[in-house]
């Protein structure tokens, strides 16, 4: 008769329920919606659409690395946290994906990012540089949109809810009058 000898320093043999699975992490998608969606809402918006752009790949960031980080402080200061999304999104799609994933070159996409939204801080009429900086995140997007459809569920979108669509119209409608209005001044 042997004697069942208990170690008390053993880690204990039972599942821990808030501990995620080796898999749950590798399943959150990044966000990439299509092209049309993102400029449409990126138009309308004149550009705030960036901020929940941001703030949803944040938040998958958070997700996936399940760090302690805030996607609203990091959305609200995209101009200088640009970089470091880039650069986490790109590593999230290296892991997942291994050597087929692409190159986001975010240090480049970030600079144009900052720089372009910086020229909003420039007189008249050279502001309405400032009205591009959604390309450098586009370029971005796509490129991640591309690898994430080449293999499936490693990105997240969906159609424009009701919600999307009145801000299309009353966003639309703003940056229609905007547009008049700076038109007709400068026939003056």
């Amino acid at each position: 008769m042997e004697l069942e000898t208990v170690n008390p320093y053993q880690a204990p043999a039972a599942y821990v329920a808030d501990a995620p699975a080796d898999g749950a992490a590798a399943t959150v998608p990044l966000y990439a919606p299509a092209a049309w969606k993102f400029l449409l809402l990126s138009g309308c918006t004149l550009g705030l659409y960036l901020l929940v752009w941001f703030y949803r790949n944040w938040v998958a960031v958070r997700r996936a690395r399940q760090v302690k980080l805030s996607p609203v402080a990091r959305a609200i200061f995209s101009g200088f946290t640009a970089y470091f999304c880039f650069e986490q999104m790109e590593d999230i799609l290296a892991k997942r994906l291994g050597r087929r994933a692409p190159e986001l070159h975010g240090g480049i996409a970030a600079l144009l990012y900052f720089m372009l939204s910086a020229a909003g801080r420039m007189p008249h009429p050279f502001w309405m540089i400032s009205l591009l900086a959604p390309l450098p995140v586009l370029w971005v997007n796509q490129r991640v949109r591309a690898a994430g459809l080449a293999d499936g569920g490693l990105v997240a979108d969906e159609p424009l809810s009701w919600g999307a669509w009145l801000l299309v119209a009353v966003g639309g409608c703003c940056f229609f009058l905007v547009v008049i209005g700076l038109l007709a001044t400068g026939m003056d």
